[in-house]
């Protein structure tokens, strides 16, 4: 396989997993679907919108380190991200990890 295909990938910022360091513009947190969570690492500018349990759109591709290496950040507010194509289930997908990260 070609491997070089970027990706789409939307979801929650994790609370408290956002690590920036702003001398070298690159972050490093995860985005959890409200199943799964993803590592990923950026390089850049993020939007002023991409806030840690906020909701962001990932572009990009996982590398053999199995990070996910976004090329681009899209802040999105959860209530405009759906990952179900029914519609129903789209609000409630965020709880879980909302309340993962309230430990």
């Amino acid at each position: 396989g070609s491997g070089n295909k970027s990706i789409k990938m939307g979801g929650m910022v994790v609370k408290g997993s956002l690590q920036k360091d702003l001398p070298q513009l690159t972050y490093k947190f995860e985005i959890t679907d409200g199943s799964a969570t993803f590592p990923v690492y950026f390089k850049g500018v993020p939007p002023d919108l991409f806030v840690e349990g906020k909701g962001a759109v990932v572009e990009g591709r996982v590398e053999s380190d199995g990070v996910f290496h976004a090329t681009t950040i899209m802040a999105k507010h959860a209530e405009d991200y759906s990952p179900h194509t029914d519609g129903k289930t789209a609000s409630k997908s965020f709880i879980p990890a909302k309340e993962a990260g309230a430990k």
